[in-house]
């Protein structure tokens, strides 16, 4: 599974897959690595995937958002867990392309 999360969905703070706001978003992924360089991306991605349902803004807050992957040492690549702390549910996004992939 392979898709690029456009930034253009955020704008004047109101993300537009949906309804969710910034804000609400922010406290899911406040924990996450790198967060002052990679916030929009997070923030992006995140709304995202919940409002898709593939994660659950519970899933984000208790892993802690978004993790720097060492697996991909050239690409800030960050992971998430959505549906369990398995491998097979392990989420990554590439933070410089938007990409979301597994």
């Amino acid at each position: 599974m392979s898709r690029k999360i456009a930034l253009s969905y955020l704008f004047a703070g109101v993300v537009y897959a949906g309804v969710t706001h910034a804000s609400d978003a922010d406290s899911w992924i406040a924990k996450s690595d790198d967060l002052e360089i990679h916030r929009d991306a997070f923030l992006i991605a995140a709304t995202e995937l919940v409002e898709n349902g593939t994660c659950t803004p519970s899933e984000f807050v208790e892993h802690g958002g978004w993790v720097r992957s060492n697996s991909f040492e050239s690409r800030s690549v960050y992971f998430m867990y959505c549906g369990g702390p398995t491998v097979a549910n392990r989420l990554y996004l590439d933070a410089s392309t938007g990409e979301v992939f597994r």
